[in-house]
C-alpha cells in the first residue's frame, strides 16, 4: 500500500511518496533527522496514518539464525 508524507522545512513544504509502510518509516526517520516539521503520513485514500499503525503494516525483519555446532572455523 502506498503512503504519502507531507512535511515542512524552512525552504517550504514538500511531499514524498513511499511504496511500502517500511519505506514510509524510513522516510519519516530521515525527515525527523533533518528537522522537518508538521510531518503527516497519509495512505492512498487520504486517511492519516500514525507511526504505530505503520509498524503494524510493515513486515518484521527476518533474523539470520545461528546453526548449532557452527564454530565458524
Amino acid at each position: 500500500m502506498p503512503f504519502y508524507l507531507s512535511y515542512t522545512l524552512l525552504s517550504g513544504a514538500g511531499t514524498r511518496f513511499a511504496a511500502t509502510a517500511a519505506d514510509a518509516l524510513i522516510m519519516h526517520a530521515e525527515l525527523k533527522s533533518i528537522a522537518a516539521g508538521a510531518i503527516t503520513i497519509r495512505d492512498e485514500n487520504g486517511n492519516a496514518v500514525s507511526i504505530e499503525q505503520l509498524t503494524l503494516f510493515s513486515p518484521r525483519p527476518k533474523m539470520k539464525r545461528e546453526r548449532e555446532g557452527d564454530s565458524g572455523a
